[in-house]
C-alpha cells in the first residue's frame, strides 16, 4: 500500500558496485579481448603496462581492481604523479588495502575479490570466470551461465 516505506535497498552504492563489478566480469569472461583499446590513465594502468612488458585481457581485470577500491574508499588510493612513482604506490598495495579494511570496511568477500584483481603478477591475477566465482558473487551468478571454454 501506500503507507508502506519503500524499499531503497536497490538504489544503495554496494547494491550498485556489485551490479557495476558483475557486469564487467562478465563481459569480459563472455568476450575474452581487451576492453582497453588504449593504453588507460596512470592511475588504473598494470603493472605489466607500466614496466612495458607483454599483457593481454588481465590488464582489465587490474583496472576494475583499481575502481573497485576506489569505489570503497570515495578516492583513488594509487595516485602515482608519473610511472615510477605509480609503482611505488602499486608496490605499497598491501598496506593500502589493510589500512582500508581497518578503518571499517567489513566485507571479507569484497577484499577477497579486491585482491586477487590487484595481484602485481598477471599470470597470477584472477580471470574474470573465477572472479564471478567468488564468494562475492557466488549467490548472484547462476551456474552454467557462462562459458567455460578456452579461447
Amino acid at each position: 500500500s501506500k503507507n508502506q516505506p519503500k524499499d531503497h535497498s536497490k538504489n544503495q552504492p554496494k547494491n550498485n558496485m556489485e551490479k557495476r563489478a558483475e557486469n564487467f566480469f562478465q563481459k569480459i569472461a563472455k568476450s575474452r579481448i581487451l576492453l582497453s583499446h588504449g593504453i588507460c590513465t596512470l592511475w588504473y594502468r598494470a603493472p605489466e603496462i607500466l614496466l612495458e612488458r607483454p599483457y593481454n585481457y588481465k590488464i582489465d581485470i587490474w583496472s576494475i581492481g583499481v575502481i573497485l577500491l576506489e569505489m570503497i574508499c570515495l578516492e583513488n588510493k594509487l595516485t602515482g604523479a608519473n610511472e615510477s612513482d605509480q609503482i611505488d604506490k602499486i608496490n605499497d598495495l598491501p598496506n593500502i588495502i589493510e589500512t582500508v579494511w581497518q578503518k571499517g570496511v567489513n566485507s571479507n568477500n569484497l577484499r577477497e575479490l579486491v585482491e586477487k584483481c590487484l595481484i602485481y603478477d598477471a599470470s597470477e591475477r584472477i580471470t574474470a570466470e573465477n572472479a564471478l566465482k567468488t564468494r562475492f558473487f557466488k549467490k548472484k551468478v547462476k551456474r552454467g551461465s557462462l562459458s567455460t571454454s578456452s579461447r
